[in-house]
């Protein structure tokens, strides 16, 4: 399903409080000062021992990224030298870390204009449910706020999360690929 917004949504427009600061020369760094709200009891205790912290960058080794995608049993993980060139050429990507550990990522093709595209947006399973990925979309929709258009593909399963962040389905509107991978 394609989904589309034309604006930053209100749900998603009132983000925590995040404090940005020079992490190197090719990321930054985003830490939550407000906690992500968890769901239930064995999810706060598991918040509590976490250290996330968000970077907007495009410099990966392939282990890394072969890991988070295999982690979502997506094949793309299967040809992590490609997906590191992939990152490099991205218009942006920000991405979750738990310490050292990439947890999720999101990654964006643009016009610098216009129209940016979410092409990947994934998190480890591990770490699900946690507010995470809610996060990675603020973050996007924040630097594409100026943009005409921002556009995914959703699977049918996570079509009612894009909603609550403001994305509508597209009318008359199917995706179509030509593509090696399977997942």
């Amino acid at each position: 399903m394609v989904l589309m917004t034309d604006s930053v949504p209100p749900a998603c427009a009132k983000p925590p409080t995040v404090t940005c600061k020079r992490a190197t020369a090719s990321s930054r760094e985003y830490r939550l000062k407000k906690s992500v709200q968890p769901e239930n009891e064995v999810d706060k205790q598991i918040i509590k021992k976490m250290n996330i912290i968000y970077k907007d960058t495009r410099i990966f080794e392939p282990k890394e990224l072969q890991d988070l995608f295999l982690s979502v049993e997506w094949s793309s993980g299967h040809y992590p030298e490609k997906l590191v060139i992939a990152m490099k050429n991205s218009g942006s990507v920000y991405t979750a870390w738990n310490n050292e550990k990439l947890i999720g990522l999101i990654n964006t093709l643009d016009d610098d204009i216009m129209t940016a595209y979410v092409h990947y947006l994934l998190i480890n399973p591990e770490y699900q449910r946690k507010g995470i990925v809610k996060e990675l979309v603020r973050l996007v929709l924040e630097k594409y706020k100026e943009y005409l258009r921002i556009v995914l593909i959703a699977y049918d399963k996570e079509v009612d999360f894009y909603k609550r962040c403001g994305f509508t389905a597209g009318e008359e509107k199917t995706p179509m690929f030509i593509t090696s991978l399977w997942t």
